[in-house]
C-alpha cells in the first residue's frame, strides 16, 4: 500500500471573473497541472462533468499532506479564489491501475 492524496478543487468564493480573465485562468490552470503530472507530483488529474461544488480531482504522489497542499494551493485559479482545494490522505495498492 502507498499513500496518495486526494485533492478536490471546489468552487471558490470568486468566481466573478470575466470571461476574458477567466478563459485566461482556465489555460494558466491547464498548464499548472499539466506541469504537476510532469514533475511526477500529481499521478491522475481531472475534472468532473457535474456542476455541484466539487469541479475536479486530483491525486498527488507527494511524502506529505503538507506538501499536496502547498503544491495544490499553488495552482493559478485557487490563488484568484475561483477554486479552493480540500486534501485527504489516501491509500491504494501500490503502482496500481485503473481499469
Amino acid at each position: 500500500m502507498q499513500q496518495y492524496f486526494l485533492v478536490f478543487l471546489k468552487s471558490g468564493p470568486n468566481r466573478s471573473q470575466d470571461s476574458t480573465e477567466a478563459a485566461n485562468l482556465q489555460k494558466q490552470h491547464l498548464a499548472f497541472l499539466e506541469r504537476m503530472g510532469k514533475e511526477g507530483f500529481a499521478s491522475l488529474i481531472g475534472p468532473l462533468e457535474s456542476e455541484g461544488d466539487i469541479r475536479g480531482i486530483a491525486v498527488y504522489n507527494t511524502p506529505t499532506l503538507k506538501e499536496a497542499d502547498s503544491l495544490a494551493n499553488m495552482d493559478p485559479m485557487v490563488k484568484a479564489g475561483r477554486l479552493v482545494v480540500e486534501v485527504h490522505p489516501w491509500w491504494t495498492a501500490k503502482g496500481g491501475n485503473l481499469k
